[in-house]
């Protein structure tokens, strides 16, 4: 069985704006949001960590788990810890819930996008991890949030070292910082005129138009191209040398040499 991270902590500020409701908890095909999510991880995991960022949090968490799925013993609602007092968002939240997993696959999503465990699930993307395995979307965007990791490849301590280095740097840690401790990584890539499964509802219009998609559109969705990184201290030259729209503004913001001297030093 896998394990799960659903990253819940967020304040959905465009959300609530327009309708003062956290998207985590506003309707969606009858149920709150969350527990499609919740649902379709259920089938292949057996360990399922929500992260969340306040005591308030939790109780509205834990009382649709218990409505919807009677306490099931297998999901966990943690609790964000902040990093040198700082609110990192979803990264945060990651970061907390690493130290809980259970199983030797992990797959991370944020709590937005009903369809994409589906996706993953229906077609066992999460086999054959060696690493980490993460997405480009049909738009050339890398879906940073979804991804799936071996645990024993992930050295948590690595990682909190790497962001407190980013932070006293005065630069804002990110999500693919993560990346960087793997030594293969694997980026899939999609090529569809279809729907796409990664997209994330951050709107009431949005909500509303993919309230109504239907889940067979997605089989079609097929892999394009499997992209691998096999060494993290050749990532620059590596990422340099693909001319993807997905890494622009990550490469513009991760100081590579700095980062690769630490590493080889490490």
């Amino acid at each position: 069985m896998l394990s799960a991270i659903i990253l819940s902590g967020g304040k959905s500020v465009r959300y609530f704006k327009n309708t003062g409701i956290r998207k985590q908890f506003a309707n969606f095909r009858g149920k709150p949001l969350i527990y499609h999510t919740i649902n379709s991880l259920l089938s292949v995991c057996d360990d399922i960590i929500i992260s969340v960022q306040t005591v308030d949090d939790i109780h509205e968490v834990n009382s649709i788990v218990n409505t919807y799925f009677n306490n099931d013993s297998r999901i966990r609602i943690i609790k964000d810890k902040l990093i040198h007092e700082q609110n990192l968002g979803p990264l945060e939240g990651i970061m907390t819930c690493i130290e809980y997993v259970k199983n030797d696959i992990c797959i991370v999503s944020p709590v937005d996008t009903p369809f994409v465990n589906k996706y993953i699930i229906d077609n066992k993307l999460y086999d054959n991890i060696d690493g980490l395995r993460t997405f480009i979307d049909n738009k050339g965007y890398i879906t940073a949030l979804n991804f799936i990791y071996s645990r024993d490849k992930l050295d948590s301590k690595a990682l909190y070292s790497l962001i407190c280095k980013k932070l006293d740097l005065k630069l804002n840690p990110r999500i693919t910082d993560i990346f960087l401790l793997f030594k293969n990584v694997e980026l899939l890539s999609f090529n569809s005129s279809l729907v796409n499964p990664f997209v994330n509802i951050n709107n009431s219009e949005l909500m509303e138009e993919i309230n109504n998609i239907k889940d067979d559109l997605f089989v079609e969705y097929k892999i394009d191209k499997i992209i691998k990184i096999k060494n993290r201290l050749n990532y620059c030259e590596e990422l340099d040398n693909m001319n993807l729209d997905a890494f622009k503004d990550w490469k513009n913001t991760m100081i590579f040499d700095k980062l690769r001297r630490d590493f080889e030093r490490e």
